[in-house]
């Protein structure tokens, strides 16, 4: 027959076991119930408050805030005001660039196939310049010019723009 101190041992034991096994039941329970789609970490609109960009009738793109919104997807929405307003903000440089460079090469796009041909564009290294591609693109927001001059002259309307949006994330 054990004595209770045996008894007591023996129920420590057990104890530190069943901790043991509820904490591996939580963790493959968390895992089961995990889900596989990244949106899942985001904002939810069908669930919680949100912030989103839509067109406005004077302003062109405003940031508006809702709830409940089972059509709105997740990779669209934000947390918070200033996600939406950098993103906003973001969008609405990227047109008005690309637009200048539309107007800039008379409605011709660079010819990224021609290795002999220059394209221009805003390009950040440590530093932003003006630089050229020969066959692939790296400039901001893919954005390029068949002038050097183009180019520059987009950063000198752009550049304080791009320097403040354009690497900034949220």
């Amino acid at each position: 027959m054990k004595n209770k101190q045996q008894i007591q041992e023996e129920i420590d034991i057990l104890v530190k076991q069943q901790k043991e096994q509820d904490a591996k039941i939580k963790e493959l329970q968390e895992q089961l119930n995990k889900s596989e789609k990244w949106q899942d970490s985001l904002v939810q609109p069908n669930k919680e408050w949100y912030y989103y960009i839509a067109d406005g009738e004077k302003e062109g793109l405003r940031i508006y805030r809702d709830i409940n919104n089972i059509h709105r997807k997740p990779e669209y929405a934000f947390r918070k005001h200033e996600q939406a307003e950098l993103i906003k903000e973001k969008m609405l440089l990227m047109q008005e660039m690309f637009a200048f460079a539309h107007v800039k090469n008379e409605g011709k796009l660079p010819d990224w196939n021609n290795r002999n041909s220059k394209k221009w564009g805003i390009y950040y290294n440590k530093i932003w310049e003006i630089n050229y591609y020969n066959d692939y693109n790296l400039f901001t927001f893919g954005v390029s010019f068949n002038k050097k001059e183009d180019a520059k002259e987009a950063f000198e309307i752009f550049g304080d723009r791009i320097q403040r949006y354009y690497n900034q994330s949220y």
